[in-house]
């Protein structure tokens, strides 16, 4: 033990925090700055000094501190790192002291929390997880005890990232190879690929459904049953929930990682999916939005499957559309008095002839004012492949035209339709928005008649105007408004809800949780744009 002593002339060594099969964990105090400030110190032992091992352990220990240094530096729910150094062939770490509590404590073995109390829990969690899996990082020891609770702001912190430990557990094999000899994570915590070696960012998803389901039964993870033909942990008797939650926690613990979500940032929309949809289950922090009432309104939120980071060198360059609602154009009702009784033969032919008038004036009403207020002349088709920036809505007309054939100037970006601040139930409308991560482009769909169509279309005119192939739906719902925030270090959000405000405010609210600078509206579309 190592208390009582000073490293490097500057770390003195207060008392042991922890010990373990990877080492130990001390408090210490930084002797080199006024005040001499609390950090942590962490030691981390090889199991094996031999001579072809070390290289390999200094190596590994300096490329996983600069992935701690760098996580830690770019989100406030990660320790930093101060320092880290190699001292008599053992390594240390030099880290933030984080006061307060660890999850362990304050929800022990036993205790058990309600389902919007495990609903709240879960989303802290894989909100600063997300941030991890967007720099393609996995921690690979998620439990209870490496997540603290802030004393300063109550917020989870994620600490002891279990990918610093391989340098403990480097050995050589009977072939003479050098690898890592026991698997880094918990038991209970650890999925199946991962206790052979070979983590994945659903490792991690893994282990955060393993809580949910260890704080809503009061149930050890490793005391659960599994199902003896497909492994699949057994948990459902044990607990009342809703069936939609259920749903969520069993795509995060499938034993199959193929089944699981594949990051914490697709396992954060879908938890956030279902306080958008369960009023009873909404976490403080959320933006509620009440779905239409019309049959399938929810929305589909389709987050990135393909580990794809989030730039933070290219910032957005967003298409700052006007999001002032406009009026809704009403006609004037025709008035109709009643027939005079000396007219009453006539009246059935004076009604043909005046449902006959009126008839035609709709009729040529409609082929005059669509096309303005839709700024085109009207289209047969939806979204008419004419070129990569036509981005039309599907109103039919064959009085008008078709559009000019696009010159060599036509604008790459798709251009959005018109805001329009309200509604209509009555017509089944599907819009959708496609963006890629990379290169910050976008697609938009509005007035479709099935939400595939228009999920289809939103990523083709993505794609059209992006080469690096990673466009995906961020968001696709029926009569409702949809909205799309971008912030400048490349960060999106995106958000729904009958309500214009409420959707621009959830778009907002989701960017700023994925760590967007200055996040602002990029563009809203109200369903069925008129």
């Amino acid at each position: 033990m190592l208390v009582g002593k000073t490293l490097r002339n500057r770390y003195k060594i207060l008392k042991v925090l922890g010990s373990g099969g990877f080492g130990d964990t001390y408090l210490s105090q930084d002797t080199d700055l006024p005040g001499y400030p609390t950090c942590v110190v962490k030691q981390l032992k090889p199991k094996d000094t031999s001579p072809n091992i070390l290289p390999i352990a200094k190596s590994l220990f300096e490329r996983e501190a600069e992935y701690l240094y760098k996580l830690g530096n770019a989100h406030p729910q990660i320790p930093k790192l101060f320092a880290h150094f190699e001292e008599n062939n053992e390594f240390f770490l030099v880290q933030e002291f984080v006061e307060g509590s660890s999850l362990a404590d304050e929800i022990p073995i036993g205790q058990r929390l309600s389902e919007s109390a495990t609903i709240t829990l879960l989303l802290e969690i894989l909100e600063v997880l997300s941030f991890v899996h967007q720099n393609n990082v996995i921690h690979r020891d998620i439990k209870l005890a490496n997540l603290m609770r802030r004393k300063q702001d109550g917020k989870i912190v994620l600490i002891d990232f279990g990918a610093v430990k391989d340098i403990t557990a480097l050995g050589t094999d009977s072939q003479g190879n050098t690898d890592v000899t026991v698997s880094i994570g918990s038991p209970g915590y650890m999925p199946s690929e991962q206790a052979r070696g070979k983590p994945r960012l659903s490792s991690d998803v893994y282990a955060v459904g393993m809580i949910g389901i260890q704080v809503l039964t009061g149930i050890a993870p490793d005391s659960l049953q599994e199902d003896a033909n497909t492994g699949e942990i057994l948990w459902r008797d044990r607990v009342q929930v809703s069936d939609a939650f259920a749903e969520i926690l069993q795509n995060m613990v499938f034993y199959h990682f193929s089944q699981r979500y594949k990051s914490a940032i697709e396992a954060l929309h879908a938890m956030q999916s279902l306080g958008a949809t369960n009023i009873n289950n909404i976490a403080p922090t959320e933006v509620i939005a009440y779905p239409s009432s019309t049959t399938d309104s929810s929305p589909t939120i389709i987050s990135n499957t393909n580990k794809v980071t989030v730039p933070v060198s290219a910032p957005a360059t967003p298409q700052f559309i006007p999001t002032t609602p406009q009026s809704p154009v009403t006609t004037p009702h025709v008035t109709v008095s009643a027939p005079n009784p000396a007219f009453s033969k006539f009246q059935p032919f004076l009604w043909i002839a005046l449902t006959a008038v009126i008839s035609v004036s709709a009729a040529i009403a409609t082929a005059i004012l669509i096309p303005k207020l839709t700024n085109r002349p009207p289209d047969n088709n939806p979204q008419t492949e004419v070129t990569k920036a036509a981005t039309s809505s599907p109103i039919a007309s064959s009085t008008t035209p078709p559009s000019p054939e696009p010159t060599e100037t036509a604008i790459l970006a798709p251009e959005p339709p018109p805001v329009v601040a309200t509604t209509n139930p009555a017509i089944p409308s599907f819009g959708a928005i496609a963006r890629s991560p990379s290169t910050q482009s976008k697609g938009y769909s509005w007035n479709y008649a099935s939400r595939k169509a228009a999920e289809t279309r939103a990523l083709s005119e993505c794609e059209s105007s992006s080469t690096s192939g990673d466009c995906q739906v961020l968001i696709s719902a029926k009569n409702a408004c949809i909205s799309l925030a971008e912030s400048s270090n490349g960060a999106a959000g995106s958000g729904w809800s009958e309500d214009i405000t409420v959707a621009e405010n959830t778009a907002k609210q989701v960017c700023k949780e994925f760590q967007g600078i200055n996040c602002t509206i990029t563009n809203t579309i109200c369903l069925p744009v008129r």
